[in-house]
């Protein structure tokens, strides 16, 4: 999860303290001054930026109630891993933090990698016997399902209801400033990515206006079927109800969207290199966040969204 004050808050990311800009216009200009010199007073001044920014938000925003409690009292309670309502409430707990922290400009980045079941068994092997599903498909999808469920319901779901409680001094809310993106590698099989080539993403937020919301996106090319893979092929034969998926724009697209939404230059992250089918070495720059690797022979039905891995995505973005 992301938040972007920089359209919410007027000002907020001038970079030049007004009390000193006369004086740091003169000697900045000054030719005496050495190219490691202008460095260091760039940098001086801001960190001078970067405190006045914190203070305006400090002024500006009425941050919620200090939680009362504290969060090992549910983590280290002896049935936390088998009762659904401490692990609701642990997370409620959670994202708190996290709404702190957002309001009062502590941080601007959050991450969650969730292993809380909202399951009311403990299952010591999570990943062989449900993931794997050694405890057989039916009933671990049964546990699977409620893991979903209760990840989205009372994680990301809760979290994004504080955000948007939270008033900017714009009259925006704090989500409409950020976003909230949950994944995973789930999919028709254990790990989506391995035999398959699609997978969901749900967001939140508009981060700002960069996203459009409400909506249900598939940017899978429906007019193709990856059947080259042949681990896919054997898998489809055998299971009736998968079915071969198409190809679409790459997830390296949308990670470069979300870090554009954020305000950070492409020349800051578009410098990864294309895997080579064989994964022994490096070889053409590709646009976007991360490696560009397409499963050997499939690479056809990536050409063309290979080329515009740097573009802003159709449909979801302003």
């Amino acid at each position: 999860m992301f938040f972007n004050p920089s359209q919410s808050l007027a000002g907020l990311n001038m970079v030049i303290v007004e009390q000193v800009k006369a004086h740091y216009d003169m000697v900045i200009k000054d030719p005496r001054l050495s190219s490691a010199d202008k460095l260091r007073l760039m940098q001086h001044v801001e960190l001078f930026a970067q405190l006045e920014n914190k203070l305006k938000i400090a002024k500006t925003l009425t941050a919620p109630p200090k939680p009362a409690f504290n969060s090992d009292k549910y983590l280290e309670h002896h049935s936390f891993g088998h009762d659904p309502e401490e692990n609701r409430l642990y997370c409620a707990l959670m994202n708190d933090i996290i709404i702190l922290a957002f309001s009062t400009g502590l941080t601007r980045v959050g991450s969650w990698a969730n292993n809380i079941r909202f399951a009311k068994t403990e299952i010591q092997d999570w990943h062989g016997n449900v993931a794997h599903q050694s405890f057989g498909a039916d009933e671990s999808q049964k546990w699977a399902l409620g893991y979903t469920q209760g990840t989205f319901e009372h994680i990301m779901v809760d979290l994004a209801a504080k955000m948007d409680a939270v008033i900017m001094a714009d009259g925006s809310t704090l989500l409409d400033n950020s976003l909230i993106q949950y994944t995973q590698e789930a999919g028709q099989v254990t790990h989506h990515g391995a035999s398959f080539q699609n997978y969901p993403v749900v967001t939140a937020g508009k981060a700002s206006g960069y996203f459009k919301t409400g909506m249900f996106v598939d940017f899978s090319d429906k007019s193709m079927v990856s059947k080259k893979n042949t681990t896919t092929m054997g898998l489809v034969a055998q299971n009736p109800m998968m079915y071969f998926d198409s190809p679409g724009l790459f997830y390296n697209q949308y990670l470069g969207n979300v870090l554009s939404s954020m305000g950070i230059p492409k020349a800051e992250y578009e410098h990864f290199s294309e895997l080579t089918a064989a994964g022994a070495k490096y070889s053409n720059k590709v646009g976007g966040y991360g490696l560009y690797h397409v499963q050997q022979g499939l690479e056809p039905d990536y050409a063309k969204a290979k080329l515009v891995m740097s573009d802003k995505l159709p449909v979801i973005t302003a």
